[in-house]
Parts: C-alpha cells; sequence; structure tokens
C-alpha cells in the first residue's frame, strides 16, 4: 500500500471535496495510506468545532484511519526560513 504524508492544506483540501458523494479522501484511504505529522493533528482538531471538514478529519484521525506519526525536523529551520507553519 503507498503511503502518503500529508500536511494540513491537503488534508482539509481532500476532506472538503467530494466525488460521486463520498469525501475525497475516503477515496484515496481505499488505495493508500496517510500518515501525518503530529502538528497537522493539532491544527485540525483546533478547526474542528468550526468546520465540518476538520470535523471529518478529526474523526478519521480517531478512528485510526489517518495515522499520525512524530516528524524530525531539519537541523536548519526550513520552517522559519520560509516562513511556514508546524503543519507545512
Amino acid at each position: 500500500m503507498l503511503k502518503l504524508v500529508f500536511d494540513t492544506a491537503a488534508l482539509i483540501t481532500c476532506c472538503q471535496f467530494n466525488v460521486h458523494g463520498m469525501p475525497v479522501v475516503e477515496h484515496i484511504l481505499t488505495a493508500c495510506a496517510i500518515v501525518i505529522p503530529g502538528a497537522v493533528q493539532s491544527e485540525v482538531t483546533i478547526a474542528s468545532d468550526r468546520y465540518v471538514d476538520a470535523q471529518l478529519a478529526a474523526r478519521l484521525i480517531a478512528a485510526g484511519k489517518v495515522q499520525v506519526e512524530s516528524v524530525v525536523l531539519p537541523r536548519s529551520n526550513v520552517l522559519e526560513y520560509y516562513k511556514l507553519g508546524l503543519g507545512e
């Protein structure tokens, strides 16, 4: 099974849109494993009280369908250099 690592934008986008009445993320999960860093989980669950797509992502994470793994960042703080958040 192909393992895909999603950032916040990819996860939320795939939870937001439907194809044939099913969220895109569900289609992807039939053929791939989705893995996210812990920072993405934090960003998504914070918004889950306001957005339906974030609620779906939070449910998939809680059910173990989207796996959360720790990520080791490079010594050069690339996130700071490009002005990115931890979920990107």
